[in-house]
């Protein structure tokens, strides 16, 4: 009986928040966050789901692939997004968008509307999909640890 209220005892402990941030806090999810944004950047897509401007003649003229922007030059841009803080509430994720000079968050959101930083559509879809197992798996060692 004593196993029984041992395990309601740690149910009580166990929040929404708490979850979050032992499911978000692992480093192949953390990379996950990272790769998957970078991938709607490669494709030219915002998190909000937006979709980027398109190069202009004259940047492609200049050797820019015809599109959508890509916001690749260096890759100093998309070498410098991490996730450097997870809490109970949020995964914060940063980069340098300023590397090159001009902001890229206000200079594509005052072309299109697209969000560079986070994820949306299907990018998000994935990483729940690749959360939830480390949840559950979170969920029930938490409630049968001794």
């Amino acid at each position: 009986m004593k196993g029984l209220f041992d395990l309601v005892d740690r149910s009580k402990k166990l929040s929404e928040g708490r979850v979050f941030l032992l499911t978000f806090d692992n480093p192949d999810l953390k990379n996950l966050v990272i790769s998957l944004n970078l991938d709607q950047l490669r494709i030219g897509m915002g998190s909000n789901e937006e979709e980027l401007p398109d190069y202009s003649d004259m940047s492609v003229f200049l050797g820019k692939p015809p599109g959508r922007w890509r916001l690749y030059d260096t890759g100093r841009t998309y070498d410098s997004f991490k996730v450097v803080q997870v809490t109970q509430e949020y995964i914060l994720e940063l980069a340098e968008l300023d590397i090159h000079g001009e902001d890229l968050q206000e200079k594509v959101f005052a072309k299109s509307n697209a969000e560079i930083m986070g994820l949306g559509g299907e990018s998000l879809s994935i990483l729940q999909n690749e959360a939830i197992p480390i949840m559950q798996e979170i969920i029930l060692n938490e409630l049968l640890s001794k």
